[in-house]
């Protein structure tokens, strides 16, 4: 079984709270994320402006690009079908970054490591904290087979 999380565009109000709970519950520091919610200014019906908003986040691929390019392989695939981030292999070579093709991996200045979402993998029985956090329910945990 596979956790994926998934984001419904039409619903998400741009609260960032995902982003938030996500930073501080891994301490993440300015520039480094796991989940990224960006804007878009749309036109709309009738010439007006519409603001929609997009999560950019590890869609834990089938086929992980990331893991492919890894030197030091410290992405794989664990038990659950996320592809996991083995921190202490990380040689910060950033060569996932540039494979990855939702741009859903950042580099971490502090560590000098990569980030990317997990879907909080670590802990099964709970709900990944941007999913706790998201107050519009845009998104949700997905347990695939």
């Amino acid at each position: 079984m596979a956790r994926v999380l998934s984001f419904n565009p039409d619903i998400c109000t741009g609260c960032f709270s995902c982003e938030v709970a996500c930073k501080q519950l891994h301490k993440l520091p300015v520039g480094a994320f796991r989940i990224k919610i960006e804007k878009a200014i749309l036109l709309g019906a009738r010439g007006k402006a519409v603001m929609k908003f997009n999560a950019r986040l590890c869609n834990q691929c089938v086929e992980a690009p990331c893991i492919e390019v890894c030197p030091a392989r410290a992405l794989e695939r664990d038990d659950e079908g996320v592809v996991a981030l083995k921190a202490d292999r990380c040689n910060g070579c950033r060569a996932c970054i540039d494979a990855c093709p939702l741009r859903a991996v950042w580099f971490n200045l502090e560590t000098k490591k990569i980030e990317k979402c997990d879907t909080c993998a670590g802990k099964p029985s709970e709900m990944p904290f941007c999913v706790k956090h998201c107050m519009s329910g845009a998104l949700r945990l997905e347990l695939l087979t």
